[in-house]
């Protein structure tokens, strides 16, 4: 029975294990960024808060409401003295010991201010909302370039491993060759040095996969990876990239600047209404306790509540207020005239951008072909120089020296990948929509 308990323990345990410790795809990876990304949690919060300065700039045209209340509970009240029928007399001027009030306030004209501050408002709302999606585009071909960097890194530790694994099988055939009398103490010194070398670039190639693996962890926003990433690096097709169709899409981030433009535009048509009275109109309901004075007495006693009301409007200019209003008047032209210079930039540097990122895909795709072409023809090559050497008419040296090209050139195939990757990341960027020339297997 207890070896019954123990079988089970350690099923559900390896279960468990298989559970929690789930394979990571690229699709799974962009999904779990695009929630948990602190950058876009802020661009989000950005979105949010334009939102709520819309009703805040409009709230000047809405109707305000507002009660408020007084109570006394000691008084010592003004006095005025004037004279009845030649009687000299004092009386105090009495005020209400409870009041309560309710105002109503509706500004009808403060000179298109409020008004241009909520399409400014609004027309930011916008922008954000694009500059959102860009933020999320740019999150996604972020991770696909991260995460295709920790395969592109497990890829050069394998590479490194494979070729650790064969000069130290060389280093112990020369050791038996030497003690056979057949090789020299030189052949096994040259190894040694080789191997060193590759034992150096195999701690290397560790190190990138864990710098990798870190920087995807941080890019998805998360404290660590719970499983390990699954996929392997996509072959690059010259047929595919030819066929692409490379014609750019307005971008989100480029319409964003627009509407920022415009919104600035609007920002500073409002400090102009500054310049004008406000008028508004308003009405005021009270209810207060009279108060009765006895002239004889000299004593004061309430009375029951009554009530008043006005109604009417209200102009306001403020002539001068210490050169506010200019201020902000300069302000807000210098922010319309960045925002125009930085639209101007982005003008400039799309074509660039494409340009550059468009023939950086084309040269990774030929690096590509030409590494894969170099992997066949060195590993045919070291086939021959294994065949050459047991037949005795080559040496140990050559062999080295094929070993060495395969090994170079299966690097170069997995940098020329990567490059590619991270062409097409950036050239998507640039063009504003998705080209999906690569599929991981």
């Amino acid at each position: 029975m207890k070896k019954f308990n123990l079988i089970c323990s350690l099923l559900f345990y390896s279960l468990s294990s298989i559970a929690f410790a789930q394979e990571v795809t690229l699709s799974t990876a962009q999904k779990l960024a695009i929630e948990n990304s602190p950058k876009l949690k802020q661009t989000e919060s950005d979105v949010n808060i334009s939102d709520a300065t819309k009703l805040k700039n409009i709230s000047a045209h809405l109707p305000h409401i507002s009660v408020s209340s007084e109570h006394l509970f000691a008084e010592k009240f003004q006095a005025e003295s004037i004279s009845l029928n030649g009687t000299p007399l004092t009386l105090p001027l009495i005020e209400p010991f409870t009041d309560v009030s309710a105002t109503a306030s509706l500004m009808v004209f403060d000179g298109l201010s409020t008004w241009y501050n909520y399409k400014a408002a609004s027309t930011n709302h916008e922008a954000d909302e694009l500059i959102y999606n860009r933020e999320k585009f740019q999150l996604e071909e972020d991770i696909k370039m991260k995460f295709y960097e920790v395969i592109g890194s497990r890829d050069m530790v394998d590479v490194a491993e494979q070729n650790v694994q064969v000069l130290e099988q060389h280093l112990q055939d020369i050791n038996n060759q030497i003690k056979g009398g057949v090789a020299i103490k030189f052949d096994a010194l040259r190894i040694e040095v080789q191997l060193e070398d590759a034992r150096t670039e195999l701690l290397s190639s560790k190190d990138n996969l864990v710098l990798a693996e870190a920087k995807l962890v941080q890019a998805l926003g998360v404290d660590q990876l719970n499983g390990s990433v699954a996929g392997k690096m996509p072959p690059i097709f010259d047929e595919d990239i030819r066929k692409a169709d490379f014609t750019p899409e307005e971008r989100d981030d480029y319409k964003a600047q627009e509407l920022k433009d415009q919104g600035a535009l609007y920002a500073s048509r409002a400090t102009k209404g500054k310049w004008f009275p406000t008028v508004n109109f308003f009405a005021t309901q009270m209810w207060y306790n009279g108060m009765l004075y006895d002239t004889t007495t000299n004593v004061t006693s309430g009375s029951q509540f009554r009530n008043a009301y006005s109604l009417g409007v209200l102009l306001t200019w403020d002539l001068f207020d210490g050169g506010k209003t200019i201020a902000n008047s300069r302000i807000a032209s210098e922010e319309l005239e960045r925002s125009k210079q930085k639209l101007r930039e982005l003008n400039q540097s799309i074509p660039v951008d494409i340009d550059f990122w468009k023939r950086r895909l084309f040269h990774s795709a030929a690096s590509y072909r030409a590494a894969t072409v170099s992997v066949e023809k060195s590993q045919e090559s070291v086939r021959l120089a294994r065949n050459a050497v047991k037949a005795g008419i080559r040496t140990n040296t050559d062999l080295l020296d094929a070993e060495r090209d395969l090994y170079t050139s299966k690097l170069k195939v997995v940098k020329a990948q990567l490059e590619a990757i991270e062409s097409e990341a950036n050239l998507e960027l640039a063009l504003g929509k998705k080209l999906n020339l690569f599929q991981g297997v």
